[in-house]
């Protein structure tokens, strides 16, 4: 176990389990050997897991809307291509933002069946409307598969809209002059 001798801090990485004791202060007598499954907090800390819950919903999925975007969103789209796109989270992908239901890449028609208050020909207005207001994004991609076939997917713009930390940069590369990532 290494010590700097300034700041008597423990440099944690040469640290083994058992090489930590608690002791009383100016005696020196042992009172714990610090084995694993031991924790140290501090007082802050302890007051932080009074007040939070640090596992709410843990394990749930999650996404990040920008509460700054809402207003934007308000003015510049119409009430049904705003409760359309609040209606797409649950089918945000995880790091590349493209919509997905169970893995699958979703169409227009896929959309169209699995939200229940838009018929697939509201599906194919809205759409396109909001891909022309930078809202989505539509990219095509080949198959490696299917060489002869086309991949569309469509894509929320990460600067409105993200699951998790992580996104592809590929997705924000996508969106950069969406004049979103300005805001």
């Amino acid at each position: 176990m290494s010590q700097s001798k300034k700041s008597k801090e423990i440099n944690v990485n040469d640290v083994q389990y058992g090489d930590l004791v608690l002791t009383r202060f100016g005696i020196g007598e042992v009172i714990q050997k610090i084995d694993e499954g031991y924790r140290i907090t501090s007082k802050e800390q302890d007051e932080h897991q009074k007040e939070y819950d640090d596992n709410f919903y843990k394990g749930k999925g999650f996404v990040k809307v920008f509460p700054e975007m809402i207003p934007m969103l308000e003015d510049k789209l119409t009430s049904n291509e705003f409760a359309f796109l609040f209606q797409l989270i649950p089918y945000v992908s995880y790091k590349d933002n493209i919509l997905r239901h169970n893995g699958r890449i979703l169409d227009m028609k896929d959309l169209s069946e699995i939200m229940k208050n838009y018929t697939y020909d509201a599906v194919r207005k809205i759409i396109p409307s909001l891909i022309k207001k930078g809202v989505l994004g539509v990219h095509k991609t080949g198959c490696a598969d299917k060489p002869n076939v086309m991949i569309k997917c469509y894509t929320v713009n990460p600067h409105i809209i993200g699951k998790g930390n992580t996104i592809n940069r590929t997705i924000t590369g996508l969106f950069e002059k969406s004049g979103w990532n300005k805001i």
